[in-house]
């Protein structure tokens, strides 16, 4: 990995993040070929659905009465498979925590609804999780305050002082040493005022990005025309070159 980073910056090897400029912006000494697209959502409207999931609130047993004031007290928790062999401790300290504070919770894999999470309509509360990339963006792009609970990945530590230094979460708990009373004050952490409102001023401009057609246009712009184009005709990519008289062809 070393070695391949000392290549990467010893040729000029053009590279892209695909994290949010209005979080992180790109450094103003990064040279050109280094860019930061925003994050690369297959659905852009982060608002087009605005269609609340009946299924889930019949399941959840809400009526029409307390619809918003429900949904808004729900914690979305999900950790995929990262918990290892740990799943069944952290089942349980998870559920203490929701006894011990009142909140109710979902637990699932948040990353299958990276692109169908209807926006600011999606009335949870918070987004507690693992502190990956994806599930870190898509929380954010809908506005909601985020726990993490950290495991030993690189990416982790990145992210959580990305959320604390923004206000939109409490500092990362543990996953091997995390306690009931740990993620119970985290759950009530995320359900202050300053928090919920932080989590909903990164929600505008992140709604706002596009990072696939940044993504896409960084790609491009950074393309050696030159060296791809044939000789005989530009509007056509070279296939291959002939030594001898040095050319480019179909």
């Amino acid at each position: 990995t070393r070695q391949t980073t000392f290549i990467m910056v010893n040729e000029h090897v053009p590279f892209t993040y695909c994290w949010s400029p209005s979080l992180v912006p790109k450094p103003i000494d990064w040279p050109p070929y280094i860019n930061v697209s925003g994050v690369l959502f297959l659905n852009h409207d982060a608002t087009a659905d605005k269609k609340r999931p009946v299924d889930l609130i019949k399941l959840l047993g809400i009526d029409d009465d307390h619809r918003n004031e429900l949904l808004s007290s729900i914690i979305y928790i999900g950790f995929g498979s990262i918990t290892g062999n740990d799943s069944d401790r952290l089942l349980h300290v998870v559920l203490e925590a929701l006894k011990k504070t009142g909140y109710r919770a979902l637990l699932y894999d948040l990353a299958e609804f990276v692109d169908k999470l209807p926006g600011k309509h999606f009335q949870i509360s918070g987004i507690c999780h693992h502190g990956g990339v994806g599930t870190t963006a898509t929380g954010l792009r809908v506005g909601k305050p985020i726990i993490i609970v950290r495991f030993v990945f690189g990416n982790q530590f990145f992210w959580v002082n990305v959320i604390v230094k923004n206000g939109i979460g409490p500092r990362a708990l543990p996953g091997k040493t995390i306690t009931a009373d740990n993620l119970a004050e985290a759950f009530t952490y995320v359900h202050q005022s300053n928090v919920k409102a932080a989590a909903e001023r990164i929600r505008d401009p992140i709604s706002k990005e596009n990072g696939c057609d940044e993504a896409l246009h960084a790609f491009n712009t950074c393309l050696p025309l030159s060296r791809t184009q044939s000789d005989l005709d530009s509007t056509y990519a070279a296939c291959y070159r002939l030594e001898e008289p040095n050319l480019q062809l179909l």
